[in-house]
This record gives C-alpha cells, structure tokens and sequence, in this order.
C-alpha cells in the first residue's frame, strides 16, 4: 500500500479492516487504474505489468523476484 501511495498520492485509504479506492482523478487515470489492480490482487502482477508505464513495471518486477 505504501508503494502504491508514493506512485499516486494518497490513491489507497486504510480503514481498520478494509482497504478503499480513492483516485485523484475523475475519471481515475490509467496508472491509477493499474496501482489499484495490483494492490487488491498482486497475482497478477505479470499481467497488470504488460501494461504499465515504467515505474510501475519496475516495482512489480522487484516484487515478483522477492516472492
């Protein structure tokens, strides 16, 4: 969550047991599209990947190689 919010500020709410959506734009952007699918589901990291700008491919990358 805390990657997700440096790459779209604040784009990520942390309630005391859920998680919220909570894009900067109207309508959300695609990269804020694509932070919020990889953070409710990492598993598909690979193909939210193919996808995304740089920066994003980067961190998803570094995430796979860790787990």
């Amino acid at each position: 969550v805390a990657i997700a919010n440096n790459l779209c500020a604040n784009i990520i709410g942390v309630n005391e047991n859920t998680i919220e959506w909570c894009p900067n734009d109207e309508p959300p952007d695609r990269l804020e599209t694509l932070v919020w699918w990889w953070v409710v589901r990492p598993d598909l990291g690979a193909a939210i990947a193919k996808e995304a700008p740089q920066e994003l491919k980067q961190i998803i990358s570094q995430y796979i190689l860790q787990n």
